[in-house]
C-alpha cells in the first residue's frame, strides 16, 4: 500500500490517501508515529495497527453521539463522515454496536413517531415522511405506522387547535381564511379527504 496523499482536514488532523483512495483520518502526532509520508509504503502491520484504533475512536465517537440523544443508523453515518470516518472503521463499529443495542432504528422510529403523533400532532403522511428522510428504512417505517394506532381525525383536530380553530369555529369564518388553514392542513400531510370536510 502507496501513501499517494495527505491532505489538510482540520487544524489537528489530516486525510491520508492510500493507492490514490481517501483511506482514513490521522491526527498529526500519528502521522509523525507512523511515519505517514507522501510517496512512502504503509507496511500491513502498520495499516493493520491504525484499523484498529481507528474503529475504536469510531465507537466511541458514536457512544458520544448517542449519549444525549437516540439517532438512526443513518444519522450516525453522516456526522462520521463530517468528521472523516468513512469504510470499514464506520461498518465494523456501526456492526458492534447494532449487536449490543446501542444502534437500533426500529426502537428510534417508534419513539420519534410516538413523539411526532403525541407533542406535535402530525399527519401520517408528515410521520412517515420525516422517518424516510431520516434514513429509516421503508420496511422499518410501514411497521412502526401499522402500530401506532393513528386517528387522523383526532391528529387533524390537533393541528386545527394549534392554529386556534375547532371545525366549529373555522366553519363561521371567512371562505379565504378556510381554505387558507385547510392548504395549511394539506402542506402538514393530511387527506384531501379529511381537509375536506372542513370546507
Amino acid at each position: 500500500m502507496k501513501i499517494t496523499e495527505v491532505a489538510p482536514l482540520d487544524k489537528k488532523r489530516r486525510r491520508v490517501y492510500i493507492d490514490g483512495r481517501y483511506a482514513f483520518p490521522l491526527y498529526l502526532s500519528e502521522l509523525k508515529k507512523y511515519k505517514i509520508e507522501d510517496g512512502r509504503i504503509l507496511p500491513d502491520e502498520v495499516y493493520e495497527e491504525i484499523c484498529a484504533i481507528l474503529t475504536k475512536r469510531v465507537k466511541e465517537r458514536i457512544l458520544y453521539l448517542i449519549g444525549d440523544m437516540d439517532r438512526s443508523e443513518y444519522n450516525i453515518r453522516q456526522k462520521l463522515f463530517s468528521c472523516g470516518y468513512q469504510g470499514a472503521f464506520v461498518d465494523n463499529a456501526v456492526s458492534a454496536l447494532k449487536e449490543y443495542g446501542y444502534i437500533d432504528d426500529l426502537r428510534y422510529a417508534r419513539y420519534y413517531a410516538e413523539s411526532m403523533r403525541d407533542n406535535k400532532g402530525k399527519s401520517p403522511f408528515a410521520i412517515s415522511h420525516a422517518l424516510y428522510e431520516k434514513g429509516i428504512d421503508r420496511d422499518i417505517i410501514s411497521r412502526v405506522m401499522d402500530e401506532l394506532e393513528l386517528n387522523e381525525e383526532e391528529q387533524l383536530m390537533r393541528a386545527l387547535a394549534k392554529k386556534g380553530y375547532t371545525p366549529e369555529t373555522l366553519a363561521k369564518e371567512d371562505v379565504s381564511v378556510r381554505m387558507r388553514v385547510c392548504r395549511y392542513l394539506l402542506r402538514k400531510g393530511f387527506s384531501s379527504a379529511i381537509v375536506g370536510t372542513l370546507y
